[in-house]
């Protein structure tokens, strides 16, 4: 089931690095997906029949993002920490299960200090990519909006969903 379900996955997580790049959101609706995704791969792991995956596989791995969640809502309440980056977190945590979200948890740290470090490639990256994308949404503007980070309000801090897709990738290796 994994190998139906990781191309869907890797698509909705470049998404997501996109828009966290250059909007600083993480759409619901792309988080959902993954949730989607999540409980699709937990009942299609396995051999057992499906009422046994349901409890040996999908309650803990929902009891992982839950716990991701409560966590991060802390965090989020602390004020360091978006509440899409909160989301995701959750939401991947369902796809890795109550097994794999440790280190998947470790592996995001870790590509976020890597982040932290590369910020100021991060913003040269930033400003190279933009007047491309500035082009696409004046000639697409219902499809393409003019990214946030170009603009005099350009919003501050890291792009966290790309270090969270990041560790996400690693785990998947």
């Amino acid at each position: 089931m994994t190998a139906l379900l990781l191309p869907p996955l890797l698509l909705v997580l470049a998404c997501i690095c996109i828009s966290d790049l250059f909007y600083r959101t993480i759409p619901n609706r792309m988080v959902l997906l993954i949730v989607l995704l999540g409980v699709l791969q937990q009942l299609g792991n396995g051999h057992e029949a499906v009422p046994d995956r349901l409890i040996e596989q999908l309650l803990p791995a929902l009891a992982s993002g839950l716990a991701v969640l409560a966590v991060g809502l802390l965090i989020y309440l602390g004020g360091r920490i978006g509440a899409g980056d909160i989301k995701l977190l959750a939401a991947l945590a369902i796809w890795f299960g109550s097994e794999d979200t440790q280190v998947f948890l470790v592996a995001t740290a870790l590509a976020g200090g890597a982040l932290a470090l590369g910020l100021p490639l991060l913003n040269a990256l930033e400003r190279q990519l933009c007047p491309p994308m500035v082009w696409l949404a004046q000639r697409f503007p219902t499809a393409i909006s003019v990214p946030t980070t170009y603009d005099e309000h350009r919003p501050v801090g890291l792009p966290y969903g790309l270090a969270i897709v990041t560790g996400a990738c690693i785990c998947l290796l």
